[in-house]
């Protein structure tokens, strides 16, 4: 019976099989690498989304409009101490996968009038985000933003 290999443990060997690579040619100019890479989680995995998100362990939590971001953090670092680059895993979902949208008031907005046309007056929902399982105070990291929606 062959073992499984998730798709993590796969990226994991394509990246060990690069680092080998080059570490055998240091001659060579290597590409570009850092950055932001972004993985979805996506509802519908084996997993409650509140047990992934614990599982990924220390991050930083940020919220980016109807999204929620958990980022994972490798920095790079010279010899003499000084911090040199960054990568980061970004681990994101639709907060409503994630937290209850609770709406606790409305505000109204007046009519706005732009060159050609007029954005009508309407009343906008005051939303706030109860993500009480995945920014649990047992979680590694705080929430790094409000959950206040603009």
């Amino acid at each position: 019976m062959k073992n499984e290999v998730s798709k993590a443990q796969q990226v994991a060997i394509r990246l060990r099989k690069i680092a080998d690579w080059l570490d055998k040619h240091p001659q060579v100019d290597p590409p570009s690498f850092g950055g932001n890479y972004y993985s979805y989680m996506n509802p519908t995995t084996e997993l409650p989304l509140p047990e992934l998100i614990h599982r990924i362990g220390s991050c930083k939590k940020e919220v980016s409009n109807d999204d929620i971001h958990f980022v994972v953090s490798f920095r790079d670092e010279s010899e003499d101490g000084v911090w040199t680059s960054e990568t980061n895993l970004v681990f994101y979902t639709k907060r409503a996968n994630v937290c209850r949208r609770v709406v606790v008031g409305h505000e109204d907005v007046p009519e706005e009038i732009v060159p050609q046309r007029v954005i009508p007056a309407y009343k906008r929902e005051i939303v706030e985000w109860d993500c009480e399982p995945v920014l649990a105070s047992g979680d590694p990291a705080p929430a790094s933003s409000s959950n206040n929606e603009s």
